[in-house]
């Protein structure tokens, strides 16, 4: 090998890591923006299963309520 081809060899190297960094960049907005809409969901969820909890104890206080009368 020439010293040429080496030092081709080299600036091609240093382009391709530099492609992979932009990469790893965007790949962490994606992962930042993922991590973002899961917690929102999360929130979402905990709002209905309370809502289905909480819609649950109504129905048993009302059927105690008219098993009685």
């Amino acid at each position: 090998m020439e010293h040429t081809e080496v030092i081709e060899k080299i600036k091609d190297h240093d382009k391709r890591i530099g492609k992979l960094e932009i990469n790893d960049a965007t790949m962490g907005e994606k992962i930042s923006a993922l991590t973002d809409s899961v917690k929102d969901l999360v929130w979402w969820l905990r709002i209905f299963i309370l809502a289905i909890c909480g819609s649950g104890a109504g129905f048993v206080i009302w059927f105690i309520q008219n098993k009685g009368a």
